[in-house]
């Protein structure tokens, strides 16, 4: 039932538990009509008879609270909301109403201090970036126009993000959805995640010759790297001009091929000396040990034989 969920959601939020399933300890019965005998018979009869007038007849006051939200939010109306004493569950009535008439105006008669709360899952779940503007707090209305971006796929919407990080995650998650690195041209040269977009979308499109449009070697080279590795393509390794990252390019592929052949594009001798030993063991084979140069040899026969 789609109001429980809300309101598990809800009651981790502003109330502090420490889980779903604390939360679900405290709210249950609330929807669980089947067990009619946990409830009082007035708390039933209000449900089934859509009218609230019966809640006001119990005495128990948390009883009367989870009457009066049954209610409410089975009629949507939020008029019922102001008669719950109980804060979490009254903004929680408010809330789950808001969301199920898609009217962020609803959200109004919530404490400041959780509104914004209010106002987020309402845009999200109708996907209207405007309900975003009536949020006060830069960091939760940017969190709320990302969410909405990435789920309808609208870049424009990334652009009114203000804060940097968000914004080009914004259009990571787009140009990962699509495919596309026209959404990478939004983001900071040399930074982490520009190459992490280019990555994501060449990963996506099996194609490491996208990694090339990325101007800075460093961060072409770590595309080459993710991709190839990704792939098991040893010739994109050849891409990478730092003899580094270019060894253990091939030697990760090496490695996790069982190819001893891919060893020899290895530059240097300790590490091809390595890509042997480490796929010798691997195979459990003494014979692979005579690509390994003198000096490393009896290291690679050691290994192999658990010694």
């Amino acid at each position: 039932m789609k109001e429980v969920v809300i309101i598990l959601v809800l009651a981790v939020y502003l109330i502090g538990c420490s889980s779903v399933e604390d939360a679900d300890s405290q709210l249950k019965g609330i929807f669980n009509l089947e067990k009619k005998e946990s409830l009082p018979e007035k708390s039933v009869k209000a449900f089934e008879e859509k009218d609230p007038k019966y809640c006001g007849e119990l005495t128990d006051e948390s009883m009367r609270d989870i009457c009066y939200l049954q209610v409410a939010v089975k009629i949507k109306d939020e008029n019922i909301c102001p008669k719950i004493i109980n804060d979490y569950q009254r903004y929680s009535c408010y809330t789950t109403i808001a969301i199920a008439l898609g009217n962020g105006d609803v959200c109004e008669n919530i404490e400041q201090e959780y509104r914004n709360y209010c106002y987020g899952l309402v845009a999200e779940e109708r996907r209207d970036y405007r309900i975003c503007e009536n949020i006060d707090s830069t960091s939760e209305k940017d969190s709320c126009y990302k969410v909405i971006a990435s789920e309808t796929l609208d870049a424009d919407l990334c652009e009114k993000i203000t804060t940097r990080t968000m914004r080009e995650n914004c259009y990571i998650s787009i140009a990962d959805a699509k495919s596309d690195v026209k959404y990478c041209e939004e983001l900071s040269e040399g930074t982490e995640n520009l190459r992490k977009c280019y990555t994501i979308v060449a990963k996506q499109k099996k194609d490491g010759s996208i990694c090339n449009e990325i101007s800075l070697e460093k961060d072409r080279s770590y595309c080459y790297l993710s991709v190839a590795e990704y792939l098991n393509d040893e010739n994109l390794c050849s891409k990478i001009k730092d003899n580094f990252d270019a060894d253990a390019c091939y030697w990760d592929i090496a490695v996790d091929e069982k190819d001893m052949r891919i060893c020899n594009n290895i530059k240097s001798i300790d590490k091809r000396d390595s890509c042997y030993t480490d796929i010798a063991v691997i195979k459990n084979d003494e014979s692979i040990c005579n690509k390994v140069s003198e000096e490393n040899k009896n290291v690679c026969l050691r290994n192999v034989r658990g010694e």
